[in-house]
Formats: C-alpha cells, structure tokens, sequence
C-alpha cells in the first residue's frame, strides 16, 4: 500500500516537474537579470499535496531539467538551490492535512510562503547573478524589486486558488459517508429547503487525474 502511494505521489510530482519546465521555459519573460512567469504554481502545488521534500524535489528537479534541455544562458548551479529551497518554503508553509487551513491562518501563511519564496529568490540569485558577472549587482537591484513586488502580488493572489483545488481534490478522492450525506440532506430541508452557496474554483485537469488516482487506491 505504501509503495502505492509513493509511486502515486511520484507521477504526479513528474507531472508537476514537466509543468514547471513548460512554465519557466516556454510561458515566460526572461532577460538576463529579471525573471517573470508563472512556474511557481506547480512548485507551490506540490508543496501544498505532498509536504516540503516532494515540494524540494520537484523545484531542484524541474530546474536541472530545464536548464538542460532549454537553456537560457550559462548553468549556475546556484540557481538549481534557490529552486530547490523556494519548495521547501512552499511545503513548511503551505501543506496542508485534512480540510487544511482556513480564515486568518489561511492569509498568513500565504503571505509568508509568497514573502519568504520571493525574498530568497531576490537575495540567492541576486548573488549568484553577481558570482557570474561580476560588477553591477547595484545596478540590477530596481529591476529585482519590482519584479519581486510583481511576483509576491501573483502569489497571494493565485496560492489560495491552488488551496481551494487541493481541497476539492482531498474530498473527491475521499470515501462518501453516504449517512452524513442524508443527514446534511435533511437538515438543509429542515430549513427551508435552502442550500448554502458555496464558490469553489473549477478542477483543472491535473487535479481531476490526482482524485481519480486516489479513489482507486
């Protein structure tokens, strides 16, 4: 059973690898010292499914892979750290057990996961950037804090969307407890007959093939 789960988590961790690369690579803005795209959602995902190593794991690994097979200069090592240290900040902060975090405790880690990825971000690249050209680390920093500032504005906007999916995902692929079901049923006639509204964000197609993996096993 367990070495179900680890080969589950693995295929979906290389589907997330494979995003990652699609994201950083091929939908996004690069120049030699700024960075934009949105390749943090399947970090940030992984992180949030399956804990800060997995997390760790598919930033180091998507980032070996990318620089590999699509380069966009030089290969630094350093950078395949900052990838790898950026999951492990989203698993520490955003994984989450059962029905996960909610409210006040939701934003605040949110906020930090996006603050403390982005800060490490600017500050390790910034010195790698610096290792391999030298002169002129003052001169990139305005363009790194803005596209920091840019970057942790996308964060705290998308992250929570990304929470409320894994959320979804745990429920489809948990057991229906067809009793609560009748009980929920007759206590929302008991009022009236009025359901509560509930916006949830559509599943994507990743977190569709995840709940059908977990309900077969």
């Amino acid at each position: 059973m367990k070495a179900q789960k680890n080969t589950k988590i693995m295929v979906t961790c290389a589907l997330l690898v494979a995003l990652q690369v699609i994201l950083a690579r091929f939908l996004s803005i690069n120049t030699t010292f700024v960075v934009i795209n949105f390749s943090f959602l399947a970090v940030a995902l992984s992180g949030i499914l399956f804990g800060p190593l997995w997390a760790l794991a598919v930033g180091a690994v998507s980032d070996l892979i990318g620089a590999t097979l699509f380069p966009f200069g030089a290969f630094f090592p350093g950078f395949t750290v900052t990838a790898g240290l950026v999951g492990l900040i989203y698993g520490l902060f955003l994984h989450q057990k059962g029905e996960g975090f909610h409210g006040r405790a939701l934003w605040l880690r949110v906020v930090g996961a996006s603050l403390c990825a982005s800060l490490t971000r600017l500050v390790l690249n910034s010195v790698w950037l610096y290792i391999m050209y030298g002169k002129g680390l003052f001169g990139m920093l305005p363009a790194r804090f803005t596209e920091t500032i840019c970057m942790v504005a996308a964060q705290i906007l998308l992250i929570p969307v990304l929470l409320s999916l894994s959320r979804q995902l745990t429920r489809r692929g948990a057991p229906r407890d067809k009793a609560g079901d009748q009980a929920q049923t007759q206590q929302q006639r008991g009022h009236g007959g009025h359901h509560a509204i509930t916006h949830e964000y559509p599943p994507c197609p990743l977190m569709l093939f995840w709940g059908q993996y977990n309900r077969r096993s």
